[in-house]
C-alpha cells in the first residue's frame, strides 16, 4: 500500500519533471528567439548607424562641391565683369568720341542745305 503511493507520487514527480523539462525547453526557444530578434535589431541599428555616417559624409562632399561651384561662379562673374570694365575703357562707348569721323552704329546727321548737288 505505502509502495503503491511511493510509486504514485514519483510517477507524479516525473511527470511534473517532464512538463518543466518541456515548458524550460519552450522558454529558452523564446529567450533564443528574443536574443535573435535583439541581435538582429543591434546588426540593423549599426547598419542605419554607418548609413547614417556615409549619408552625412556625402551631404559634407556636395555642400563643399556646391561651394566650390558658387566660388567658381563668383570668380567668372568678377573676371567678366572687369572685362567689361576693360573694354569699355579702351573702347570708348560712342557718346565720348570727340572726332568727327562718322561711326558705324551711330545716325549720321545729314543737312540738305549744305548740301551742294554735282551734276
Amino acid at each position: 500500500n505505502k509502495s503503491q503511493e511511493i510509486a504514485t507520487a514519483v510517477a507524479t514527480i516525473n511527470s511534473m519533471l517532464i512538463e518543466l523539462d518541456r515548458l524550460s525547453d519552450e522558454g529558452l526557444d523564446k529567450i533564443e528567439n528574443i536574443e535573435k530578434s535583439i541581435s538582429e535589431t543591434a546588426s540593423t541599428a549599426e547598419e542605419n548607424a554607418a548609413s547614417s555616417e556615409e549619408t552625412s559624409a556625402a551631404i559634407e562632399e556636395q555642400t563643399a562641391a556646391m561651394q566650390q561651384v558658387s566660388t567658381a561662379v563668383q570668380n567668372v562673374s568678377e573676371l567678366a565683369q572687369k572685362t567689361v570694365n576693360v573694354l569699355l575703357e579702351n573702347f570708348k562707348v560712342s557718346g565720348e568720341q570727340t572726332n568727327n569721323q562718322p561711326s558705324f552704329g551711330k545716325p549720321q546727321h545729314f543737312n540738305r542745305k549744305n548740301n551742294s548737288k554735282i551734276y
